[in-house]
């Protein structure tokens, strides 16, 4: 099977967003992949800042620019996934009643439409977006998907819980930005470099993240693009780099999975060999005191 993921340059208009995906979209799927991924709020754009103090103007852009997963410009890119035959995964901003969601939407070739809203939330997401509940995986033809948003990847909890409910492929759009004097080893960067191969590495399965790239046309954030493709050893089979373009890899899902599961890795099938039993307290909340 062919993956693709996407690193775009995303503006704050809603129409030339959708375009883009379109357009790239239809690219994927005549280049084979069943599978196309785009980043966080692909459709309508990030926040302006990362911790930044919210204007009107821009609570403003995003209550008019959101719309229901229902709404015109959703189901036009399910039209374009049901007539390309392919799986479409890209974020948005969704509206439901008066509240807004960071959420992913994953289009389906039989048309079916669902959400998967963002669970952590950081810094001035915290006063623009409820926090989403479900993180299960959803079972489709090219496999059973475990979607989180950006921050949640840095939580192995949530990947762990979705391969443990069978996820095959974890799937993260980003809007990960890029200080400008930042390299690899800089801890605001770091965590998006090394946590996407840590979650594929330590659940065995699949990981594909797509990340926004280049500077944001309004609050000046420049984003780090590189969104890669990741099998179940943590090798990354495919990368963007820091341009905006699509890359593709050819992927044995189940086969990949096995291979890693029972040969690849000394034998070792992580999963299978943890110890829920030592592990209480894991979901106790912080701060917490230490166990004597």
């Amino acid at each position: 099977m062919k993956v693709a993921t996407t690193a775009i340059e995303v503006v704050h208009n809603k129409e030339a967003n959708a375009e883009k995906i379109a357009e790239l979209a239809v690219t994927a799927a005549g280049e084979g992949a069943e599978l196309v991924v785009f980043p966080e709020a692909a459709l309508q754009g990030y926040m302006y800042g990362i911790n930044h103090e919210m204007t009107s103007e821009e609570l403003r852009y995003h209550y008019q620019g959101a719309e229901p997963l229902d709404g015109p410009t959703v189901t036009s890119l399910a039209s374009v996934a049901a007539n390309h035959g392919i799986h479409l995964i890209f974020g948005m901003v969704e509206l439901a009643g008066a509240v807004l969601y960071d959420t992913a939407v994953l289009c389906m070739p039989n048309g079916e439409v669902k959400g998967f809203r963002k669970v952590h939330r950081g810094g001035s997401e915290l006063h623009l977006f409820e926090a989403g509940t479900h993180v299960g995986p959803v079972k489709t033809a090219v496999g059973q998907l475990g979607i989180g948003i950006c921050y949640d990847m840095c939580f192995p909890e949530i990947a762990r819980m979705q391969a443990l409910q069978g996820a095959e492929i974890l799937v993260y759009p980003n809007a990960w930005p890029c200080p400008p004097d930042a390299n690899e080893d800089d801890p605001r960067l770091m965590p998006f470099m090394m946590f996407p191969r840590a979650r594929a590495w330590e659940n065995q399965c699949y990981v594909v993240t797509s990340n926004v790239v280049g500077m944001a046309d309004v609050g000046g954030v420049e984003y780090y693009g590189n969104s890669r493709i990741i099998d179940p050893l943590g090798r990354v089979l495919a990368n963007t780099g820091r341009k905006e373009c699509i890359v593709c890899a050819d992927i044995e899902v189940k086969e990949g999975i096995l291979q890693a599961r029972t040969g690849e890795f000394f034998g070792y099938n992580i999963l299978k060999d943890r110890r829920p039993d030592v592990y209480s307290g894991i979901d106790r909340p912080y701060p917490f005191e230490p166990e004597s």
